[in-house]
């Protein structure tokens, strides 16, 4: 999972990086900014909102995708709640599953805020 995040990521990064606004980076240049400034002032503003909501996107993905893998047999947290099924011990199976849903939900809520206050200054 780690590989396939790391490409979708760079994907990502890439497209937010291409998206940036030319005109602001063209006015660092016209001022005589150096090219870490460039990147500072006019690319980082720009891209650390989407960049940062990917992240937590891929990693809230990464989360749900666990633990469907780990029913199938392939370990991580869907495979403890596989035994807990399996072992008809379905309280706990339903507090893993709340337990998923609140932190995946709690992800995206920060997501969202974190977003919001980058996008405001």
């Amino acid at each position: 999972m780690g590989i396939y995040t790391i490409g979708y990521l760079a994907k990502f990064y890439q497209q937010a990086i291409e998206a940036v606004d030319p005109r602001s980076l063209e006015s660092l240049q016209v001022i005589g900014a150096s090219k870490l400034q460039i990147a500072q002032y006019g690319i980082l503003p720009q891209v650390l909102p989407l960049g940062l909501g990917y992240t937590f996107w891929m990693f809230e993905y990464n989360i749900r995708a666990a633990s469907v893998l780990g029913v199938v047999g392939a370990g991580g947290i869907g495979f403890q709640l596989k035994s807990y099924i399996d072992g008809f011990e379905y309280t706990k199976a339903t507090t893993m599953m709340l337990v998923l849903l609140v932190v995946v939900t709690v992800i995206d809520a920060f997501s969202s805020q974190l977003r919001h206050r980058l996008d405001s200054m």
